[in-house]
């Protein structure tokens, strides 16, 4: 298991982006869910969002491909992996899932 960044650009209107944000919040909360999805958020300024994951290289994606803003060509995403180093102690059990890394 790896960590991951996943940075979203829209690359469409806010309006077309707010039609679709019911279906991508459904697609972020199974993922939640399941424990593949620790944080996600819109940046600032609004022009995307980041969603932070555990997930197995290989299925990182397959992951992007279920979103609602990828089906739809209403973002790019950037895929970026990185290895935890430190942390807070919130997140030790988290980062203890992923010591194979």
């Amino acid at each position: 298991m790896h960590m991951f960044i996943i940075e979203l650009t829209y690359t469409q209107p806010i309006d077309i982006v707010e039609q679709w944000l019911a279906s991508h919040k459904a697609y972020l909360q199974e993922h939640f869910a399941s424990g593949e999805f620790i944080a996600s958020g819109p940046k600032i300024p609004r022009d995307g969002g980041i969603i932070v994951c555990i997930a197995d290289q290989k299925s990182i994606q397959a992951l992007i491909e279920e979103d609602p803003f990828y089906q739809q060509g209403i973002a790019e995403f950037r895929v970026r992996e990185f290895k935890v180093s430190r942390h807070h102690d919130a997140l030790k059990r988290l980062v203890d899932s992923d010591s194979s890394a």
